[in-house]
Parts: structure tokens; C-alpha cells; sequence
């Protein structure tokens, strides 16, 4: 009797054990399946590792494709950084006029574009009517503006009309307003919502004046791009630039910070004076910002371009094709894949390998 018990036991625990794992095995299957089915159109960085190897640094990245790669819908969250001192009134007139062109040619492709605005300000404001200040987004009805909704282009202007007043901070601080806006405890706070994990990151200040703040260049740079994991960074300025000669600063700073920014991402030459004509130059970035998503990743270190090579499933995407290939982007560190590569040559799923040694 003994012996029959001991076998029942070890049988229902046998049973108990295979339970167990069946279960396991169908929580793993389900938590796969989330992550599989969590996949966006945009190109996203599923893995990314880095290995000294002697003297070099070696870059691998698996680049997610999105579930339907032909597709050029991708999500861009655009932030407007206005300066709101005293001087700015007809620049930022020039801009309520003219920031629609920039907006069209942005959502041209469709793109899921969110668009907040914050000023330079970063010391209390003065007035009855003050501006928004410290990072925090300028907003009456909705924080931000969301192309998913209806009311997009209201609510852009009606927060962009919020912060472009001339009572603000004679001390223009766009680098520090930028990383409060995109910093705790703003992110989870005031600002919520605005800033996606997926989406490409534009940044485009409105000032006459230089950068003011104590955060140094690089360390703005490299928190902008850091941000981001796959998806692009860029910044443009409507600005005077610091060999411009027939447009007035004011008497304000020539905007030497503002420009070794700008060089960093590679878009001084995108920018433009604030004595050009708006409209066209806007749409110019527009258009930019379009391709920016889908068919980019940004980089985390300059490679060596002798050791950079780009697979897609079975097949090596040839270098310097913009049609069924790729180019590197050295001004921005990005890598742009070309307009007809035939994404569906590989099963559904299938990443892209980017490998390469840092110089």
C-alpha cells in the first residue's frame, strides 16, 4: 500500500510539472506574439550591441522593418522652440504666416506627426499674459497638436499664437528649454504624451539671438541624439546666421553655439535668415521631414565605411544606390535605403543586419 501511494504521488507530481511548464509555454507564446504584433511601419532598432575588440569597436543592429515596409506612413514628433524676447515680433509673425508650408509637406506622405511649441524662456515670465516657460509646452485646448485628429492646424496655431509673445526672457536659452521639454519630470508630467519612443524627432527654433544657456554644445547634441534608438534627430533654425551681413541681429550674439549645433546634425546648409523668405524654405524642411522615418536609422558612431555592410535577409544591400541599396549620410550619421528595394524578397519579419567598425 505504501509503495502504490509513493508511485500515485510521483505520478501527480509527473502531471503537475507538465502542467506547469504548459502554462509557461503559453505565457512565452503570448508575450512573443505581443511583441511580434507590436511592430510599426517605421523602421525601429530591435537590438543593438557594442564590442571592443582589441583596438576597435565593433556596432551590430537589427533593424526592425515594420509590418508593411512599402507603406511610408511613420510617426514624427516636431517641436517648435520660439524665442518670445522683445525683438522677436515680426520674425514670429513671419512664422504664423508661413509654418503651414512646413506642415503640409511634413504630412505629404501621410505621416503621424505630433507638433508642440515651447519658448526660450527659462526664467519666470513677467506680465499679464505670460509665456510658457521652463520647457513646458505652450498649450490652450490640447498641449499639442496630433495629425490624427481633426483639429490639428487649430490647435498648432492657437499654441503657437500662446507662446509668441515679447515678454519673455531676455537670457534665450532654446538648448535647455529643449531638454527640460524632453526631460523628467516634464515627460511624465506637463508634457506627457507628446514625445513617442518610434517616431523621428525634428526640432526647428525661432530666434535672432545665440544660445544663452550653461549646457555645453555637445552635451546637447548628444542628449538630443540619444533620445532616439533607430528613429532620426534633426534641428533647423530660422536665424542670422553668423556670416550674414545685411540682416540685423539687433545687437544680439552672433549665434556661434546655434551653428556648431546645427553643423553637428549636418543642417546649416537646411536652415535659413531671418530676412529670406519663409514659405519656401519652410517647405524645403517639410519635405526633409517626410523622408526622415521610414526609410532612415540614425547611427551611434562614425564608422568606418570600409567595414559597413547592410543584409536583408539573404541579400546584401549594395552601398551607394539609392534605389536598391543605400547611402550613408556622413553630415548626419544616418544610413538612407532606397526607394524600390524589393522589401518583399524576404519573408515577412525578416530585419535588416547593419555591422561596422567605429573609426
Amino acid at each position: 500500500m505504501v509503495v502504490t501511494n509513493n508511485i500515485n504521488r510521483r505520478v501527480f507530481l509527473v502531471k503537475k510539472l507538465i502542467l506547469s511548464l504548459s502554462l509557461i509555454c503559453i505565457a512565452v507564446s503570448a508575450v512573443a506574439s505581443v511583441v511580434v504584433s507590436s511592430a510599426a511601419n517605421a523602421m525601429s532598432v530591435r537590438e543593438q550591441s557594442t564590442r571592443i575588440l582589441a583596438t576597435k569597436t565593433q556596432v551590430k543592429m537589427e533593424v526592425d522593418v515594420g509590418a508593411d515596409p512599402t507603406n511610408p506612413s511613420t510617426a514624427l514628433d516636431i517641436l517648435f522652440v520660439i524665442d518670445d524676447s522683445g525683438s522677436m515680433i515680426d520674425h514670429q509673425a513671419k512664422l504664423l504666416a508661413n509654418v503651414g508650408d512646413l506642415v503640409r509637406a511634413s504630412l505629404a506622405s501621410g505621416a503621424d506627426v505630433h507638433a508642440g511649441v515651447v519658448t526660450t524662456s527659462m526664467d519666470t515670465p513677467w506680465g499679464t499674459n505670460p509665456s510658457p516657460w521652463n520647457g513646458e509646452l505652450a498649450g490652450v485646448s490640447k498641449k499639442f497638436a496630433s495629425s490624427r485628429h481633426f483639429d490639428f492646424e487649430k490647435v498648432l496655431t492657437e499654441n503657437l499664437k500662446k507662446a509668441m509673445t515679447t515678454n519673455g526672457s531676455g537670457s534665450e536659452q532654446p538648448f535647455a528649454a529643449v531638454k527640460a521639454a524632453l526631460s523628467e519630470p516634464h515627460m511624465s508630467g506637463v508634457n506627457q504624451g507628446f514625445l513617442r519612443q518610434g517616431a523621428a524627432l525634428a526640432v526647428f527654433v525661432l530666434t535672432d539671438t545665440d544660445d544663452q544657456s550653461t549646457l555645453p554644445v555637445a552635451d546637447f547634441v548628444s542628449f538630443l541624439k540619444g533620445l532616439k534608438m533607430g528613429p532620426p534627430v534633426t534641428m533647423h533654425a530660422a536665424y542670422v546666421p553668423v556670416a550674414e551681413k545685411t540682416c540685423s541681429r539687433a545687437g544680439e550674439d552672433a549665434p556661434v553655439r546655434l551653428e556648431e549645433a546645427l553643423a553637428a546634425f549636418g543642417t546649416i546648409s537646411e536652415s535659413f535668415s531671418l530676412c529670406d523668405s519663409f514659405g519656401a524654405k519652410l517647405g524645403q524642411i517639410g519635405s526633409g521631414y517626410e523622408a526622415i522615418g521610414l526609410r532612415t536609422v540614425q547611427l551611434k558612431l562614425v564608422p568606418d565605411l570600409t567595414t559597413l555592410k547592410v543584409t536583408y535577409g539573404t541579400s546584401t544591400l549594395p552601398a551607394a544606390d539609392l534605389l536598391t541599396g543605400w547611402v550613408y549620410d556622413s553630415a548626419k550619421m544616418q544610413i538612407k535605403f532606397g526607394e524600390k528595394i524589393d522589401w518583399y524578397s524576404q519573408p515577412r519579419g525578416t530585419p535588416i543586419f547593419i555591422e561596422y567598425f567605429a573609426k
